[in-house]
Protein backbone atom coordinates (compact mmCIF):
# COMPACT_ATOMS: atom_id res chain seq x y z
CA UNK A 1 0.00 0.00 0.00
CA UNK A 2 1.33 3.42 -0.94
CA UNK A 3 -0.13 6.91 -0.96
CA UNK A 4 0.82 9.24 -3.81
CA UNK A 5 -0.42 12.83 -3.57
CA UNK A 6 -3.30 11.64 -1.41
CA UNK A 7 -4.21 8.73 -3.71
CA UNK A 8 -4.12 5.36 -1.92
CA UNK A 9 -2.76 2.64 -4.22
CA UNK A 10 -2.78 -1.05 -3.29
CA UNK A 11 -0.65 -3.49 -5.29
CA UNK A 12 -1.44 -7.17 -4.74
CA UNK A 13 1.80 -8.35 -6.34
CA UNK A 14 1.83 -11.89 -7.70
CA UNK A 15 -0.42 -13.18 -4.95
CA UNK A 16 -3.81 -14.82 -4.59
CA UNK A 17 -5.20 -13.23 -1.42
CA UNK A 18 -8.63 -13.98 -0.01
CA UNK A 19 -11.29 -11.26 0.13
CA UNK A 20 -10.78 -11.10 3.91
CA UNK A 21 -7.02 -10.56 3.52
CA UNK A 22 -7.61 -7.82 0.96
CA UNK A 23 -10.19 -6.12 3.17
CA UNK A 24 -7.77 -6.08 6.10
CA UNK A 25 -4.94 -4.73 3.96
CA UNK A 26 -7.17 -2.06 2.36
CA UNK A 27 -8.37 -0.72 5.70
CA UNK A 28 -10.85 2.06 5.03
CA UNK A 29 -10.50 1.52 1.28
CA UNK A 30 -8.23 2.43 -1.60
CA UNK A 31 -8.47 4.63 -4.64
CA UNK A 32 -6.66 2.23 -6.97
CA UNK A 33 -6.26 -1.54 -6.70
CA UNK A 34 -3.54 -3.06 -8.90
CA UNK A 35 -4.09 -6.81 -9.10
CA UNK A 36 -3.10 -9.80 -11.21
CA UNK A 37 -5.86 -10.87 -13.58
CA UNK A 38 -6.14 -14.31 -12.01
CA UNK A 39 -7.62 -12.87 -8.79
CA UNK A 40 -10.06 -10.49 -10.51
CA UNK A 41 -11.89 -13.06 -12.60
CA UNK A 42 -13.73 -16.17 -11.59
CA UNK A 43 -16.24 -16.75 -8.84
CA UNK A 44 -14.41 -14.73 -6.16
CA UNK A 45 -13.16 -11.84 -8.33
CA UNK A 46 -16.06 -9.51 -7.54
CA UNK A 47 -15.71 -10.34 -3.82
CA UNK A 48 -12.02 -9.46 -3.88
CA UNK A 49 -12.66 -6.15 -5.65
CA UNK A 50 -15.46 -5.26 -3.23
CA UNK A 51 -13.24 -6.08 -0.25
CA UNK A 52 -10.77 -3.35 -1.23
CA UNK A 53 -13.51 -0.72 -1.68
CA UNK A 54 -11.44 0.52 -4.63
CA UNK A 55 -12.81 3.25 -6.86
CA UNK A 56 -10.58 2.04 -9.73
CA UNK A 57 -9.12 -1.38 -10.49
CA UNK A 58 -6.21 -2.08 -12.82
CA UNK A 59 -5.70 -5.68 -13.95
CA UNK A 60 -2.08 -6.70 -14.45
CA UNK A 61 -0.53 -9.87 -15.94
CA UNK A 62 -3.33 -10.14 -18.50
CA UNK A 63 -3.54 -13.00 -20.94
CA UNK A 64 -5.99 -13.98 -23.64
CA UNK A 65 -7.87 -16.21 -21.18
CA UNK A 66 -8.78 -13.29 -18.89
CA UNK A 67 -12.09 -12.42 -20.54
CA UNK A 68 -13.94 -13.11 -17.26
CA UNK A 69 -12.64 -9.94 -15.59
CA UNK A 70 -15.53 -7.59 -14.80
CA UNK A 71 -14.64 -4.97 -17.44
CA UNK A 72 -17.04 -2.35 -16.10
CA UNK A 73 -14.89 -2.16 -12.96
CA UNK A 74 -11.43 -2.73 -14.45
CA UNK A 75 -9.01 -0.59 -16.42
CA UNK A 76 -7.01 -2.77 -18.78
CA UNK A 77 -3.58 -1.53 -19.86
CA UNK A 78 -2.60 -3.83 -22.70
CA UNK A 79 0.34 -2.08 -24.33
CA UNK A 80 3.79 -1.25 -22.92
CA UNK A 81 3.88 2.38 -21.85
CA UNK A 82 0.09 2.77 -21.84
CA UNK A 83 -1.08 5.19 -19.12
CA UNK A 84 -4.24 6.09 -17.27
CA UNK A 85 -4.84 9.14 -15.11
CA UNK A 86 -5.93 8.39 -11.54
CA UNK A 87 -7.74 11.03 -9.52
Amino acid sequence: MITLNGVRVMHAGDSSPSPAELGTAAGSGVNVFLAPAWILGGARGAERIAATRASQVAAIHLGEADASIPARRAIQLLLPGQRVEVR
